[in-house]
């Protein structure tokens, strides 16, 4: 079965049928102001994108699940505040598995599970190009870093010993008491 659970517990099951898919096809627009059509987005090589746009992903999942999540007393706001990052990518494959259990034909639910796999795959190189660019630009700016840090730990000392020094009695570490008023000094005997 195709289920996941939100931040606070609430467990959903995704079941896509045939008035499932209409009610996303005439609610749900995508960014190009155009219907969702699950019986398409596979078909015209559009399932990457749309897993891609979270909003528009959670907004299907809404449509999909509106009747579960009136029963846990959520609004479509809260719904989609209930979903954080591991959340939103357990929805996800649920969704996927749906999408997949809801092709009627065996070969098409064997096409949908290969593009399934692609898309993981796919996802999992950009992951790793992304890894391999942060590595990078780490290696190449940690010199920076370090001369930013030697600076402002050279400026920190530079200051501190302004502060000190100025602390300091003069003649080093003796001091001279000077005395407060002439009334405190005894006047020289005549």
């Amino acid at each position: 079965m195709s289920t996941f659970k939100d931040i606070k517990g609430n467990e959903y099951i995704i079941i896509i049928t045939v008035g499932s898919a209409e009610d996303v096809k005439n609610r749900i627009k995508d960014g190009n102001h155009l219907p969702v059509d699950l019986f398409a987005v596979v078909q015209k090589g559009e399932l990457n994108a749309f897993l891609e746009d979270i909003p528009l992903m959670i907004n299907t999942l809404y449509v999909l699940l509106e009747d579960q999540i009136k029963e846990y007393g959520l609004t479509d706001v809260q719904f989609g505040r209930s979903l954080g990052g591991p959340q939103i990518e357990e929805a996800t494959a649920a969704f996927l598995e749906a999408l997949v259990n809801f092709s009627p034909n065996v070969k098409h639910r064997t096409m949908l599970r290969e593009i399934i796999a692609k898309h993981e795959e796919l996802q999992e190189m950009s992951l790793q190009k992304t890894r391999t660019r942060m590595g990078r630009l780490i290696q190449e700016m940690a010199p920076v870093i370090d001369r930013e840090l030697d600076s402002v730990t050279v400026e920190k000392a530079i200051e501190e010993a302004k502060r000190t020094k100025a602390k300091k009695p003069i003649g080093g570490d003796t001091s001279i008491t000077v005395p407060e008023s002439s009334e405190s000094t005894p006047a020289p005997s005549v």
